[in-house]
Formats: structure tokens, sequence, C-alpha cells
């Protein structure tokens, strides 16, 4: 399998299993506000759009089942998920064929790619795999202890290196 399509593929199955592990996904149903929580601030938001003749405005849709504008189906989706909070991470960046963007600690080019945490809190690593195989979703697991602090991002090189081998430039696939 060609080396773009592996690590386009690692990218989506690392979405997919974050989401499944730690139950971290882009969009929680009923964050209207987009701050990764649905609370009051999201309850607020719906009212005003239930109650205005026109609907949708301001930050996102309260019809969150897209049917039959804004009505209680959509206020029990909203209830479902109260005061979820949810991690969120993005794959901000990533380089198959890496020949001279960004050399490892050993000087080496390896695939990589960079995970970004766009919230205010750090999200523990902890339970998180990247995979290549859509057979084998638990390929390498990230160590416990790894963190990506809140704004921070986090490079992971696709080298297999191991941490023993490489203590001060980890984490490796």
């Amino acid at each position: 399998m060609p080396g773009a399509v592996k690590i386009s593929l690692l990218a989506l199955v690392l979405t997919l299993c974050s989401a499944g592990s730690t139950g971290a996904q882009l969009y929680t149903v009923g964050d209207l506000n987009a701050d990764h929580k649905v609370d009051f601030k999201d309850l607020q938001i719906f009212s005003l759009q239930w109650l205005n003749p026109s609907g949708c405005f301001g930050s996102g849709c309260a019809d969150l089942d897209g049917l039959n504008g804004i009505d209680m189906v959509d206020f029990a989706l909203l209830a479902a998920n109260w005061q979820d909070i949810r991690s969120h991470l993005v794959i901000s960046e990533f380089m198959a064929r890496n020949s001279n963007t960004l050399l490892d600690g050993n000087d080496e080019t390896s695939d990589w790619l960079e995970i970004y945490n766009p919230t205010d809190t750090a999200v523990s690593l902890d339970g998180w795999y990247l995979t290549d195989s859509i057979t084998d979703l638990t390929m390498w697991q990230f160590p416990d202890g790894n963190e990506i602090g809140a704004g921070k991002f986090l490079i992971v090189f696709a080298s297999e290196k191991t941490e023993e081998e490489n203590p001060d430039n980890y984490p490796y696939r």
C-alpha cells in the first residue's frame, strides 16, 4: 500500500479509534455554541431558536435532526447529551513520504502526523491508538501518561522506533 494512502488511513483510523475509546468526536449533538459541552448556554440558544418563527440563527442550528424544524425531538436529542463534555483533538497536519520536512531525534526522515488540542484543558491520550489497518484498530497504543496540553501540538513519527531506543524523542509509532 503506498505511503500516502497508509498515512491517510492512519489519520482516519486515529480519529475513529479516539472517538470510540474515549468518547471524543468532532461534534456533540446539542453543542450549539461549539464549546465541547452541552449545557445551559446551548439550552438558551435552543429556546430562542424554537420560539423564533424564522428558526435558526447565531452559533448553531437547533434543528438537530434536520427534520420538521425545531421541535421536541430536537429537545430530546439535546437532553440526551446534557452535561456531556467531550475531548476534542484535531489531526492538524500529516506528512507521508517525508524527505526533509521534519527530522526526528536521530536526524532521520519518517512519516509523521501532528495532533492539535484546541480545547482549554489537557487531553490524556491514555487508551488512544494509532493504526494503518482497519482490521487491527489497536495496533499501536500511546504510552500511558501522554497528554496534549490546552492549545498544544504533538508530533508523532511513524518510524517503528521504541521509547527504549529513543527516550528523548518519543512517542514513535
